[in-house]
C-alpha cells in the first residue's frame, strides 16, 4: 500500500471550526484559507496516517 493511501493531515494546516460543523482550514505559511464543510472536517480529522482512504469513507458512511 502507498503512503497516499493513508493519508496524512498537513501539520502546519490550522482546522479551525465554525458554525454549524463547517470549518476553516488555514496554512500559515502561504496565508491560503480554503472553507470545508462538515464531511471535509470529518475526512481532514481522520487523516491521521493510520487509516486508508476506504477505512476514511467507511467511517464517514456509518455515522
Amino acid at each position: 500500500m502507498k503512503q497516499i493511501d493513508k493519508p496524512i493531515a498537513n501539520p502546519i494546516v490550522v482546522l479551525r471550526e465554525e458554525f454549524d460543523d463547517w470549518a476553516v482550514l488555514f496554512n500559515p505559511d502561504t496565508a491560503e484559507a480554503v472553507g470545508t464543510n462538515p464531511v471535509g472536517v470529518a475526512v481532514w480529522k481522520r487523516m491521521d496516517g493510520k487509516r486508508s482512504i476506504e477505512d476514511i469513507a467507511s467511517e464517514i458512511r456509518s455515522t
